[in-house]
């Protein structure tokens, strides 16, 4: 090969490129409803195309398989495993994928058109400062995190295949080599081995670890050897190992040890290691995952590394020449010289002028763990799953907390020390909050707010707390708390007595409160997504009554004295300085851990706030995230949706004939979309307004849907193409939801909790909701004849059958052990329903007057979740769609603690 072998192997072979400058000349102007702009690479597996949606006005990049490859079944087989394995997770820091199909016999991927630089163009631009760079391996670190988590191994890590957007997100591109390896669940941090065809190599030399050079088997540790040549090429302006060929640089992959006198002088010792760590030869020396590198950069960020102590030096484990030992040991002890210096690697720029400024007096963070006498579960079973289970005192010498499950007392425990107590008649508590003196703690149970000391002794109950979530203990001696799905925020006296009504809203308005050291609370409000992650923050004072709105922060916002306000998003948690005087926001968001137990619908994150800054969290998965998929009748997974990316999904429903896939898709505004199960393809049809709820009409051509605008909800139709957009009625609640029968003069509306059967109405503006106990979830028998729904008329959600026209207090009780979500099988002789993480079978058969049969438990599962309804059946042999979670769930069994955990802001003059 040539001395130019290289760099074709680096820009031609690549599977997916990067869109860049770009070819304007193209021999095409659209490709179906796709109109082409222009052409942005040609690789070994196809032409990449910049180019517009006519459906969705939106711009893509477009992928094809060349023509002359469309008849070789292993280069299609490839393909589409690309698609399927990048359209099944989704998350900001990897492009989207959209859909894959088949357009004028081309195989096309329709992905995310990713504006920006290439990191290989940025680098040999030589533009990047020392934060700039770690911000990177940071993101590329959290990017291949999820992706190893979903089981997906990238295998052809580059510069070019990372591309940097104008606000500076980094995009990471081409898991065109990547193989799909599910993890197993033996716990252990290092993943099953993909395996790859005997002998074949697949990446790029420059980046390919020693293993993956060798065609050997490849797990995910090959990506954390491309991470540590990245992070290398970007800190010295070159690859760590290049040659004149590509055999010249695979001998150097494997022969050779990086150059570590290339390496700036002012490197803090932490960043040498994590370098030294990624590029170990053996790859059981390599650090096991990407999860390990991002926790280091985010603590070498905020200014604390565990591997400070580690190696101060440079790398001590690879073997070096006489005379590079005493250059190392030079370059090491250097680096440890400048790595004490704070806030160099925070604010870049020329290190020869910091090394003449005055260091500052800066608290590093300190990061620990505190192991949990029980570990909480996060299982559908658990309330830990909805609701946040621990809190910490104000000034942070106590926690308290719940394992989540409904037979186990609350426990407590000191900072200072190992010792554990529990909290007799706590058993099944959640949603803790503290006095301001540290002594008491109140929390909701069975329904009630109650209080108990943290010594223990009787638990005082001094509330109805109906669907409560954690409040406020303020120094005014009243406790703040909301109820009702945090529609209404009540106080009441520490002493007890009689509650008074603060503030009423709509659904989720006033979610989990927090006090302010001025005597007024912080809460969220959900406005255009069902999810509390993109809730507006709100300051209420108590007082006046009045509000002032932050915008959008994220769910369970909590302010601490040191002037910042911590809170949770996307699965992260974060800060932001914040002026309790001026109740302004400023500066930055900053990024405390991008792993912290949430449930958006729900609102709940499992962090707390010391009023001196300590931060403690559980450090794990988001439980509301999950892949829409076929389960067998025993309720294991079959297969998931094809083409369908991981997300959060509020209702969803199959069409008549099963064709299609209504469902509402979480974002800053949710939407309707619509899947194609025989196509594998999804579109997005609404576009305006908050929208949820969709339900088909009985032919199967339109979908009715709730939808809010403009403050005020309504009941909408459209056609199944997305367009003649058609409302029908307003509604005074937050919501509205419809049952249709098998035609459109059998028909049931739900709003707040309450069902009213408008059948054969055609006047619909002065509808009533009205019902003495909370009715929801009304489904149709196919025979029109029977209506089943949910009720708490006995104090505990159950499932009930009523003939039409519908009466609620004409209703059977079906269940008796609680139940959620009912409907019927496609021949109505059977009822189907879940509670907690149990599914139901009741089989009516032919004639449902007389007298149930009891319920037949089928299955355990572990579905996702969310609100509306989270199973359909599906086809003719006992399935169903279900939504999988993203990971499984693993108990939790440390409390994650972070002392001095945001940096000290300047004080005014």
């Amino acid at each position: 090969m040539s001395s130019n072998d290289e760099d074709f192997l680096d820009s031609d072979a690549s599977e997916t490129l990067a869109p860049g400058g770009g070819d304007r000349n193209v021999s095409q102007e659209t490709l179906g409803p796709y109109g082409i702009v222009r052409v942005l690479g040609r690789g070994a597996m196809g032409i990449v195309y910049e180019a517009v949606d006519s459906h969705l006005d939106r711009t893509v990049a477009i992928k094809t398989l060349p023509t002359e490859f469309a008849r070789d079944g292993d280069r299609i087989s490839r393909f589409k495993r690309e698609a399927t394995l990048l359209a099944s997770f989704s998350h900001p820091h990897i492009a989207t994928v959209y859909s894959h199909e088949e357009i004028e016999g081309q195989h096309c991927l329709v992905m995310e058109y990713v504006e920006g630089q290439g990191l290989d163009e940025v680098i040999s631009e030589g533009r990047l400062t020392s934060s700039e760079i770690l911000q990177i391996a940071l993101q590329v670190s959290t990017a291949l995190e999820v992706a190893h988590n979903h089981g997906v191994v990238h295998r052809d890590l580059k510069p070019a295949n990372i591309r940097l957007t104008s606000s500076f997100v980094v995009k990471v591109l081409d898991f065109g080599l990547a193989k799909n390896v599910r993890i197993g669940g033996s716990g252990s941090s290092v993943d099953q081995a993909a395996q790859t065809a005997a002998g074949q190599v697949l990446g790029t030399p420059s980046y390919m670890s020693p293993e993956q050079a060798r065609g050997r088997t490849v797990d995910k540790r090959a990506d954390l050897w491309a991470i540590g040549c990245i992070l290398f090429e970007m800190l010295c302006g070159r690859r760590v190992f290049g040659g004149d060929n590509i055999s010249d640089t695979l001998v150097n992959v494997l022969q050779q040890e990086p150059d570590w006198t290339l390496l700036p002088s002012e490197i803090p010792g932490p960043l040498v290691k994590i370098l030294e760590r990624c590029l170990q030869k053996d790859v059981d020396a390599r650090l096991p995952d990407a999860g390990m590198i991002r926790i280091e950069l985010e603590e070498l960020i905020n200014g604390k590394s565990t591997l400070t102590s580690a190696s101060v030096i440079g790398p001590t484990i690879f073997q070096k020449s006489n005379y590079q030992k005493p250059v190392m040991l030079a370059v090491g002890l250097v680096a440890a010289m400048i790595g004490l210096l704070s806030g160099w690697l925070i604010q870049g720029g020329n290190s020869a002028e910091r090394m003449n400024d005055k260091p500052l007096d800066v608290v590093r963070p300190f990061y620990a763990s505190i192991e949990l006498q029980a570990p909480v579960s996060l299982g559908t079973e658990s309330k830990a799953r909805y609701r946040t289970c621990f809190a910490v005192s104000p000034d942070g010498q106590t926690i308290v907390y719940s394992t989540g499950r409904r037979t186990d007392p609350m426990v407590v425990r000191k900072t200072d020390g190992f010792s554990h107590s529990t909290l007799p008649g706590t058993e099944g508590a959640h949603s803790p909050f503290f006095s301001p003196d540290n002594k008491q703690i109140a929390f909701v149970l069975g329904e009630k707010l109650c209080v108990v000391h943290v010594d223990g002794g009787n638990v005082r109950t001094l509330a109805d707390a109906e669907e409560g979530s954690a409040g406020a203990w303020q120094d005014d001696g009243f406790i703040y708390y909301p109820t009702t799905e945090a529609s209404t925020l009540w106080r009441i006296s520490e002493t007890g007595g009689t509650r008074e009504e603060l503030y009423a809203t709509t659904w989720c308005g006033c979610n989990n409160p927090s006090g302010l050291s001025d005597g007024r609370l912080l809460f969220t409000r959900k406005g255009k997504s069902i999810h509390d992650d993109y809730s507006e923050t709100v300051i209420f004072d108590p007082q006046d009554r009045s509000e002032v709105s932050l915008g959008l922060l994220g769910m369970r916002v909590r302010y601490c004295a040191s002037g910042y306000l911590v809170y949770s998003r996307d699965g992260g948690l974060f800060a932001r300085a914040f002026d309790l005087a001026t109740t302004t926001l400023s500066g930055n968001e900053i990024m405390i851990t991008s792993r912290v137990v949430s449930n958006g619908y729900s609102g709940s994150a499992h962090f707390d706030v010391a009023e001196n800054g300590t931060i403690m969290f559980l450090e794990g998965q988001r439980m509301d995230e999950g892949y829409l998929a076929i389960v067998g009748s025993d309720g294991e997974v079959k297969e998931r949706l094809e083409n369908f990316p991981s997300g959060r999904f509020g209702r969803f429903e199959l069409s008549p004939d099963e064709r299609y896939l209504a469902l509402a898709r979480v974002a800053e505004r949710d939407d309707i979309w619509i899947y194609d199960m025989l196509e594998k393809t999804i579109r997005k049809v609404t576009t305006e307004g908050f929208n949820y709820f969709p339900f088909w009409s009985p032919d199967g051509e339109e979908i009715y849907y709730g939808a809010t605008m403009n403050n005020a909800s309504g009941l909408y139709k459209m056609s199944v193409m997305g367009s003649q957009r058609e409302k029908l009625f307003n509604v005074k609640g937050w919501y509205v939801k419809v049952a249709i029968g098998s035609s459109k003069e059998t028909m049931l509306l739900e709003s707040e909790f309450a069902i009213t059967d408008v059948s054969g109405r055609t006047d619909m503006e002065d509808l009533k909701f009205e019902n003495e106990s909370v009715n929801w979830g009304p489904m149709i028998s196919p025979d029109d004849q029977w209506v089943l729904f949910v009720s708490d008329r006995t104090g505990r959600y159950e499932i009930y059958v009523a003939p039409l026209p519908f009466v609620a207090e004409n209703a059977r009780q079906v269940s008796f052990d609680g139940g959620h979500h009912p409907t019927w099988s496609h021949d109505g002789k059977k009822i189907y329903y879940h509670y907690i993480n149990k599914f139901f079978e009741v089989n009516v058969g032919e004639d449902i007057a007389e007298a149930l049969p009891a319920p037949t438990e089928l299955f355990e599962h572990e579905w996702v979740v969310v609100p509306g309804g989270n199973y359909k059946p599906f086809g003719t042999e006992g399935e169903f769609i279900a939504i999988e979670p993203v990971e499984a769930n693993v108990p939790i069994t440390t409390l994650k603690v972070i002392q001095n955990a945001l940096p000290s802001l300047p004080e005014e003059n």
